[in-house]
């Protein structure tokens, strides 16, 4: 044992101390400069391993896998340039509060600026996205315990801040375990061989979380602001957790509720939000409305936030993170705490002055009802095969898990009514294109399944990642407009002649070819019929990964989104 290397038996520590802190996915790219990490994940029996070619890819697996478990998972990657490709996934995983540990191998520090291969700045790469904790080089004449509390304090942190960590890691030749070292110290091999038996962490870290204290919100003379007509946005990064509080203070409150698509929320809430409030009606009811309370960000609806910003009343966000939640900038407070907040306001429930405005309620949740069944007859009227009418398909599958890409899939499925209750996740942090089939696969590494809407821009953004179908059950849904028509919603070619050439990017491309190319199954659909006939036919409730690409009209549906828009916001 005490010829064991010492980058190698410094690995198996850090692996095992990670585990020992609940960190039991670990997210692998090949590596040299890596491998004895690699090899102790592998020879761990109580961890699970996911290999994938492409750094960048793994990132997002990562994100997609911490988003569904809902707790930290680990990266391995080699040094140098591998290390950047993850800094897409960091940024999202930053901006959405999901915990990921990045463990970079690096070369020892004798050989930055010396022309060795593979060889960067390492430290502190990811600038403010991720703290980095950057580990001495693998020695016997540091204790042990020292090395292993640094990995518990960074599991805490991640886990509290809800935020990525690099941890970089400098490793020395020799690398893999069956080429020998130096001899270790046998006091060393026997603290060692100590550590790596244990259950439990060398350092066990607790988080002292005291009641808040209800003069704390008194000061803030919430309940003296609060006394009309309440509306509440359920946005992004809002845990499940608190739908059925959240439901519950709305209906004593006597709110009414705008769901953005990614809340997942299932229970009454005005819809097709995104519309509605640019109708007459809605500009009346909001003049009597004193609060806006916004729980959790990043809202897809660029209406509603233009609302928002004209509104002149009190408004609040709550959060569980202290990151500033509204980008306009007109919140005057903000409460760190759901679960909290929540509490707090049902206990001053009954002191507060409210007025049960129940008739004008009443009369705006059925307007919204009339004009959200407006807006799908006239999606179907007309039979057409474009992004509103197959989002409108999509909306009542049976699918449990849907990912949602950015740019045109998310905003006209943000429009339409889900009919049933769905795990819903996007990556609407930075709000990028790439990185979303690799991303969905780590969703699908822990439902067993998921159905991704992406556009064909960002499928093809991430190419490398229909690799990672052939082990994880996903199933694509393509909305192939043939460029990027999101920038035609944005301005028509009237309004912007560079449209086609600088922005769009048109092409002709089949994803038949890398359905070939990657062994997945593959369907073609052109008609709105055939694919209402495919949703039912296969398999909604269980699936292998295919890839169905929806055959569009070049802004066909941009042009009808628009359309639509104009009659119904006359109408109504």
């Amino acid at each position: 044992m005490n010829d064991l290397n010492i980058s190698f038996a410094w690995s198996k520590l850090i692996i095992h101390e990670l585990k020992v802190n609940h960190v039991t996915d670990f997210v692998i790219a090949p590596g040299s400069r890596s491998a004895p990490l690699t090899i102790a994940c592998a020879e761990d029996k109580d961890v699970a391993k996911h290999v994938h070619l492409d750094e960048r890819g793994i990132g997002f697996f990562a994100l997609g896998l911490a988003k569904a478990k809902r707790k930290p998972v680990a990266i391995i990657t080699t040094s140098g340039t591998a290390v950047a490709n993850l800094y897409p996934a960091v940024i999202e995983a930053y901006m959405t509060n999901v915990p990921l540990i990045i463990i970079s191998a690096d070369r020892p520090a004798e050989l930055y600026s010396s022309g060795s291969n593979q060889t960067i700045i390492q430290q502190d790469i990811f600038n403010k996205y991720a703290k980095c904790i950057s580990l001495i080089e693998p020695n016997t004449r540091v204790a042990i315990k020292s090395l292993l509390t640094k990995i518990d304090h960074l599991v805490f942190d991640t886990v509290s801040s809800k935020k990525p960590i690099q941890l970089n890691c400098p490793l020395f030749k020799p690398l893999y375990p069956d080429e020998k070292g130096e001899k270790l110290p046998v006091h060393w091999v026997n603290e060692y061989v100590s550590f790596l038996t244990s259950k439990v962490p060398a350092e066990s870290i607790y988080d002292c979380c005291y009641s808040m204290d209800t003069a704390l919100y008194s000061r803030s003379n919430l309940s003296a602001e609060c006394d009309n007509l309440f509306l509440f946005i359920i946005g992004n990064n809002v845990s499940t957790d608190y739908h059925d509080k959240i439901r519950e203070l709305a209906e004593k409150l006597n709110a009414v509720v705008f769901a953005d698509l990614q809340s997942g929320y299932p229970y009454e809430r005005l819809t097709c939000h995104d519309l509605f409030v640019g109708t007459n009606k809605f500009s009346e009811f909001s003049k009597q409305i004193t609060a806006i309370i916004q729980f959790g960000n990043q809202l897809i609806s660029s209406r509603l936030l233009e609302f928002k910003n004209n509104f002149n009343g009190l408004q609040v966000t709550v959060s569980d993170t202290p990151d500033e939640q509204d980008p306009n900038f007109n919140s005057s407070k903000q409460f760190v705490g759901i679960a909290q907040f929540l509490s707090y306001i049902e206990r001053i429930l009954p002191t507060l002055r409210l007025k049960k405005c129940t008739n004008t309620i009443n009369e705006l949740k059925q307007k919204n009802t009339e004009f959200s069944i407006q807006f799908s007859k006239m999606i179907s009227k007309d039979k057409s095969f474009n992004e509103l009418s197959a989002s409108l398909a999509i909306a009542d599958t049976n699918a449990d898990v849907l990912f949602i890409g950015n740019s045109l899939c998310c905003r006209t499925l943000d429009l339409v009514k889900f009919t049933k209750k769905h795990h819903f996740y996007t990556n609407r942090g930075a709000s990028g294109i790439d990185g979303i089939i690799a991303t969905a696969c780590g969703i699908s590494a822990h439902y067993g399944q998921c159905t991704l809407v992406i556009g064909d821009i960002s499928a093809l953004h991430d190419l490398s990642s229909f690799m990672l179908l052939q082990k994880y059950k996903v199933r694509i849904i393509v909305y192939n407009n043939h460029g990027g028509n999101i920038f035609a919603l944005l301005k028509s070619k009237n309004e912007n002649p560079y449209l086609a050439d600088y922005f769009e990017l048109n092409h002709d491309i089949s994803f038949s070819s890398i359905a070939q190319m990657f062994n997945i199954a593959y369907k073609n659909i052109k008609t709105i019929n055939d694919f209402n006939s495919i949703l039912r036919n296969n398999g909604e409730t269980s699936f292998d990964s295919c890839i169905i690409e929806c055959d569009f009209e070049n802004e066909l549906g941009v042009n009808r989104l628009r359309q639509i828009t104009k009659e119904l916001l006359y109408s109504f």
